[in-house]
Formats: C-alpha cells, structure tokens, sequence
C-alpha cells in the first residue's frame, strides 16, 4: 500500500505578502496544475470527482492558502509523479510556502523503505526528506509482523 498525508501553507515569500502579492496569479496556477490530476481535486471554484482513494484540497483558512492531500492506494503508480510535481511547482512559485508529507510504500525499495514513514518537510523553496521517528520504524511501533495467514 501506498500511503500520504500532508498539508502546506501557500506563501508567495517568507515575507509577509504585500501589496504586490501574486496569490491570485499562484492560486490559478495551482488550480491548473491540479486540474490535470486524475484524483478527486477540491478548491474553492470546482469538485472533480475521480478517485475516493486520493484527495487533494485546495482552499483558503483565515486568508492564507492552504493544500491538503491524502491517500491510500494499492501502488504508488501516477499519483507519486503528480506529488512530486505538485511540491516542486509550489516551491519554484511560492518559495515562502512551508509544510509536511508523510508517506510510506509497503513495496518501497530499499526494503527499510518498506517499514519506515519518511517526511518530504518544504520550507523556504527547498524540499527535503527525512524519516519519521515516531511512528517508524512501522513494525513493531504501529504494527505487528505478518506472518503471511489471513
């Protein structure tokens, strides 16, 4: 299983937005970017329903925009591709913009992969990753080892 849960806070710069800020520009770029997603996108001006496994919000809390996403699907398939292009588009647009993903594949390789949450942590235009250490390594912290009998 593939695995991810995040949230980011959109900023056009560290800096407090001004009067020159581009958040309306980033926010239509960020629905065109995502509108291209074959996974259920919410924002604040449509609803695309295409899978109940993968949702992405888009949306604005208290004036500042913010993304959501989370998933649970059996590979990793396009929806890695999308993530990533995703993070990497918000940080060349929005170098201000800060927030988590964690995520985890059961079919990760290198096999530590496969038994440790890692955390892509975005702040200041850089995505880094990193491993999670409260709720990894996954057995025996959140879960037993299979011993393959259902």
């Amino acid at each position: 299983m593939f695995e991810f849960h995040g949230w980011f806070n959109i900023r056009e710069s560290p800096q407090w937005p001004g009067e020159n800020s581009r958040e309306n520009e980033i926010f239509g770029g960020l629905e065109r970017l995502t509108g291209g997603f074959q996974w259920t996108v919410n924002n604040s001006s449509h609803h695309v329903q295409s899978d109940q496994n993968a949702v992405l919000d888009i949306g604005y809390m208290n004036g500042s925009c913010f993304i959501h996403l989370r998933g649970h699907k059996n590979h990793r398939s396009s929806y890695w591709d999308d993530i990533q292009t995703l993070l990497e588009w918000i940080c060349r647009e929005a170098p201000g913009s800060f927030g988590l993903l964690y995520w985890r594949d059961d079919e990760g390789d290198p096999p530590a992969e496969a038994n440790n949450f890692q955390v892509i942590v975005m702040a200041r235009g850089e995505l880094t990753t990193r491993f999670d250490p409260f709720l990894s390594p996954t057995i025996p912290t959140i879960e037993d080892e299979w011993d393959g009998i259902s």
